[in-house]
């Protein structure tokens, strides 16, 4: 009651890996090329969180952590980038980091004037919905890094979460 579960279905049974908790909803699971992590939706106190689990359930890592709306995260083709949409800025645009990195360091991927959403990263190009005028489109812009804005934590961009324990599925 008052929450939501991620779970895994196969042909004979439902395994939940999350608990479902009053207040804690769980959207948009997405999992990596290599099947070893899930990156979701995690929706408690007014945030909206995108987080990796493993393959138990257990939050492994908050990628986001603001007041920002967060959602429809996507990895790419090799697992080593993970994407998403967030208001940060005013608008709904997509951003990225590095999962294979230690550090935290964010770039954003696009700069819609209406807004970016639902990446799908490709091999050498990010696919997304374009708000414009006329409603919404199928746009790309290249997989390429070095094209990205680098997200200065210091210019009003996202915020890396603090270095912390990884902490129990809720």
């Amino acid at each position: 009651p008052g929450g939501t579960r991620v779970v895994v279905a196969d042909a004979s049974r439902l395994r939940a890996l999350t608990a479902a908790g009053p207040g804690v909803e769980w959207a948009q699971p997405r999992w990596s090329p290599d099947g070893r992590a899930i990156a979701a939706l995690r929706v408690s106190g007014g945030r909206r969180d995108i987080v990796l689990l493993d393959q138990s359930g257990a939050v492994v890592r908050r990628l986001t952590g603001d007041t920002a709306m967060n959602a429809w995260p996507a990895f790419s083709p090799d697992g080593r980038w993970l994407m998403w949409c967030s208001d940060r800025s005013g608008r709904s645009q997509l951003y990225a980091t590095r999962l294979d990195t230690i550090a935290d360091h964010w770039w954003r991927v696009t700069d819609e004037p209406f807004g970016a959403y639902a990446a799908a990263p490709g091999a050498d190009s990010v696919f997304y919905l374009a708000y414009h005028h006329d409603g919404f489109a199928i746009a790309a812009v290249a997989f390429d890094p070095t094209r990205w804005g680098r997200v200065a934590p210091d210019a009003g961009g996202p915020q890396p979460p603090p270095a912390e324990a990884p902490e129990a599925a809720v």
